[in-house]
């Protein structure tokens, strides 16, 4: 009797070895479909890019369409890199605060642009103008040209009022 036993144990996979592997590659061949669908094919695509905050909105799509991103519309949603977008935005001097989001239902990318606004201008003895935010931070510089090379500046600080 015990040899018959251990016959029935050696033999064959049983059902339910059987069911449980089929389980595992139903859920591997699930995950690998949803990865592709989601990441290469045009099952949800970028429909729309919109930004807002700013009346300088071309700048800012030229800066991110010819960055490393290569956002465009068209591209698969989820191979947006967010984080990539705020990070070329972050580094424009201009720029005081990036919000984007992602909306996977409507396949827009909205990016919320907030400016700095100066409280300061300072004038130097090149003639060249650097504007100040609240926070002492100088974010845009202008060179103003000189009508009459006779000119001597002086360095001169401004107040702005909003």
């Amino acid at each position: 009797m015990i040899r018959k036993l251990n016959k029935l144990n050696t033999s064959k996979p049983s059902s339910t070895k059987r069911r449980g592997l089929l389980v595992v590659i139903l859920i591997f061949a699930t995950v690998g479909v949803a990865a592709y669908a989601l990441g290469w094919s045009n099952l949800l695509p970028l429909k729309r890019i919109s930004i807002i905050g700013t009346t300088q909105s071309d700048y800012i799509l030229n800066r991110i369409e010819s960055s490393a991103t290569h956002l465009q519309v068209g591209k698969p949603l989820a191979r947006v890199h967010l984080h990539a977008i705020k990070n070329i935005l972050d580094n424009i001097s201009w720029v005081g605060e990036v919000r984007i989001s992602r909306s996977w239902t409507h396949g827009d990318i909205k990016i919320g642009i907030v400016e700095r606004k100066p409280i300061a201008k300072f004038i130097d003895e090149k003639n060249i103008e650097w504007l100040f935010d609240r926070s002492g931070i100088e974010f845009r510089t202008i060179v103003k040209v000189e009508t009459s090379s006779s000119l001597s500046v002086i360095p001169t600080i401004t107040f702005l009022t909003s």
